[in-house]
């Protein structure tokens, strides 16, 4: 068991090096969850679906499929959301898809702690960089250049 977590580890860690080279080179990089979150997630979501399934063939009561259900909304809510840099914004959809969108001339403030970023909007709109996103030092570096702002340390 310990070495099937090593080799998860080793590969998730191996993917998420590589998507980080690759993101930086693009014009409008993104900043999605870590691999092995996204992993996490997509195997859980799986795992509730073919457990409903399994569920739903042997005749089995509906709470305990809407409970599969339940969990599997659970997994895609919590999953950190994708924060995109594009042209002319950096913006990142709600846990309920609705869009948030700041400007770069809007921009008052980026801020840095440990593996966490916030970018706020003049109006107070935050855009949050958690440890559970990649590459915070890629989002410091394009905000740094896209903003004009000075970054602040020690969140």
């Amino acid at each position: 068991m310990g070495i099937l977590c090593f080799v998860f580890l080793f590969v998730s860690q191996w993917i998420g090096l590589a998507s980080i080279r690759i993101n930086r080179q693009k014009p409008n990089p993104s900043f999605p969850a870590k691999s092995w979150l996204r992993l996490l997630c997509a195997a859980s979501v799986a795992l509730a679906l073919l457990v409903f399934w399994g569920l739903t063939r042997e005749h089995e009561p509906v709470w305990y499929r809407l409970l599969m259900m339940l969990w599997a909304a659970a997994i895609l809510l919590a999953c950190p959301r994708t924060i995109h840099l594009d042209q002319t914004s950096v913006w990142q959809r709600t846990r309920w898809g609705r869009k948030i969108s700041i400007p770069y001339a809007e921009i008052e403030c980026v801020a840095s702690g440990y593996e966490m970023v916030l970018v706020t909007a003049k109006d107070g709109t935050p855009i949050r960089h958690t440890s559970s996103h990649a590459d915070p030092e890629g989002l410091l570096s394009a905000m740094e250049e896209r903003s004009q702002n000075r970054v602040i340390s020690g969140l």
